[in-house]
């Protein structure tokens, strides 16, 4: 690995900071046509991939809203990018691997967004009527309501983690200032009993970080 990629890869951008280049990279591929545009919308999914994690330690807003806020257009779209994104960095790892014993036959990268989505996949006895597109946009809010629903969940899940690591290391320290074999002076044999008590408390303490941390 050159110098070059080490340092690309020890640098972590905020969510704020990404956002200006997914903006950036949705109006040039909105600019552009469907087939040259991918380039742009795969960039915008990386993008948005690289900001995920960044999203969720904030918790400001649910990833969800950061993709919609950032972009412009609904998560379904959002997600389609992030699709296209995943698809070239099997490619890439693809042609890294190629050669290589048990190497697989080669992904396909989609040509369209619509491609993408499958939407040119849609079997031939599909008639759109009025009432479909309604249909349509109250399985997406519906979609949009679970996924926003799950990542709450996990966002809780991880304060929790962090309170709880929390409460640890605050527990962990007062009770080894306690504990600490120095408090007995001269007396060795509580010196020796609180020798004890320290090492059971840092077994308690890992085991509580086992769990929760």
């Amino acid at each position: 690995m050159d110098v070059a990629t080490m340092v690309r890869k020890e640098i972590v951008r905020t969510p704020k900071e990404l956002a200006p280049l997914i903006k950036e990279q949705v109006r040039l591929g909105d600019m552009a046509a469907a087939a040259a545009g991918m380039v742009f919308y795969r960039k915008a999914g990386g993008l948005m991939e690289e900001a995920r994690n960044g999203v969720r330690a904030e918790g400001k807003e649910t990833f969800i809203e950061y993709c919609e806020r950032t972009s412009g257009k609904v998560y379904r779209t959002c997600q389609t990018w992030i699709n296209a994104h995943h698809e070239q960095v099997a490619a890439l790892e693809y042609e890294r691997k190629k050669g290589k014993s048990g190497s697989r036959r080669p992904p396909k990268l989609s040509n369209s967004l619509r491609e993408m989505a499958g939407t040119d996949h849609r079997a031939s006895s599909y008639i759109e009527r009025e009432w479909t597109a309604p249909v349509d946009n109250l399985a997406d809010i519906a979609r949009r309501q679970q996924m926003k629903a799950a990542e709450d969940r996990e966002t809780e899940q991880k304060r929790k983690q962090e309170l709880a690591r929390k409460l640890i290391d605050i527990g962990y320290k007062v009770l080894a200032k306690e504990l600490h074999p120095d408090t007995a002076g001269s007396d060795k044999e509580v010196a020796g009993r609180l020798k004890e008590a320290m090492q059971r408390l840092n077994e308690v303490k890992t085991r509580l970080m086992h769990v929760y941390g």
